[in-house]
């Protein structure tokens, strides 16, 4: 199959066997809210929806912003768009089986995952506050968020701490492997290299 064919099989949505090997899956369009004509705040709607209730989601989430501009005194979507860029993380950490053990190995985050990420933190720090409404709670965290503040972002931060701890991991398992390589050499060469590993 040529180059034209591939782009024109992408083109017309139809699955093409011969240029991948996992079917394709066709990415729905998904329509503006009729508020703030915002692709965002339609799948935050969608992140709240809970047993198909879409109206109960819309009103829970317009009423969250409506209340993030009282407070706030400024543009709900500004706040909400900067509560978004702080939390969104720029890596994350997956599990990866190698050798029988379970490592935690930091990967970087596209640009849908991002979002999907910075929605489900904010949901989660906002569906464990208790005593307040679900629009006071989801308000008072994008208004945390915006300030580098919450939970969301301490969710980020450690995430973003995994993935230091994990790459000053992985140097120093290098390090003693290259130690453990010098010892080897020097006793085969009948030269014994003793060096505490406190002392790197």
């Amino acid at each position: 199959m040529t180059i034209d064919q591939a782009v024109k099989c992408q083109m017309s949505n139809v699955k093409c066997t011969r240029s991948v090997r996992r079917p394709r899956k066709n990415k729905r369009t998904i329509e503006l809210d009729e508020k703030f004509n915002s692709v965002a705040i339609t799948k935050l709607i969608n992140y709240v929806m809970e047993g198909g209730k879409k109206t109960t989601a819309q009103k829970i989430v317009y009423g969250a912003l409506d209340i993030v501009a009282k407070q706030t005194e400024k543009e709900p979507m500004e706040i909400f768009d900067l509560a978004i860029r702080n939390v969104s993380p720029a890596v994350e950490v997956k599990s990866k089986r190698v050798g029988g053990a379970n490592y935690q190995v930091p990967r970087d985050v596209r640009g849908e995952r991002k979002l999907a990420l910075a929605f489900r933190w904010i949901l989660d720090a906002a569906r464990s506050k208790k005593g307040k409404p679900m629009a006071e709670k989801l308000a008072e965290e994008i208004i945390l968020a915006s300030k580098n503040e919450g939970n969301a972002m301490k969710k980020k931060m450690d995430t973003h701490r995994i993935r230091l701890l994990r790459i000053s991991a992985g140097k120093f398992g290098k390090i003693k492997n290259q130690i453990s390589k010098i010892k080897m050499i020097r006793r085969g060469g009948c030269s014994i290299l003793i060096t505490p590993l406190t002392q790197i």
